[in-house]
């Protein structure tokens, strides 16, 4: 899995909880800790979503921090009490518009080639009944 399908699949599990849990962004808190024998339930969610180790976890939500998608409020724990950002729920909406089968079945449509051999197809269907078997 690409390094920004990880992170798309991150806000997209943040948002879903706060989704979940009727909240606004601004007060809905994440735990991502890592040093609390993984027994966080935002972790361990995680972890089954994106079936990665703690260090590529860890440098994914430090890449979602920098770039804005995630503010810490925390001073002493690296991944406690994090909130998506507008930002954050901006890209996680988008992500869930543009699923992969939906680009893929656009580019699918949109091919030429697609689109001649449909026609190529109809052609004959409409010849074969309308033109006297």
């Amino acid at each position: 899995m690409k390094r920004e399908q990880m992170i798309d699949k991150i806000l997209i599990y943040m948002r879903e909880e706060i989704i979940k849990k009727g909240w606004q962004p601004q007060v809905t808190h994440f735990n991502f800790s890592f040093g609390t024998d993984g027994k966080d339930e935002d972790l361990i969610n995680l972890r089954k979503i994106l079936k990665s180790d703690d260090e590529t976890l860890k440098d994914l939500l430090k890449e979602c921090v920098t770039d804005g998608y995630i503010k810490r409020f925390s001073a002493n724990e690296e991944f406690k009490y994090l909130i998506v950002t507008d930002k954050g729920i901006a890209r996680a909406k988008s992500a869930q518009i543009t699923s992969p089968f939906k680009q893929f079945l656009i580019s699918l449509l949109s091919h030429p080639l697609f689109n001649t051999i449909i026609s190529s197809i109809l052609s004959f269907i409409v010849g074969y009944y309308l033109g006297g078997k």
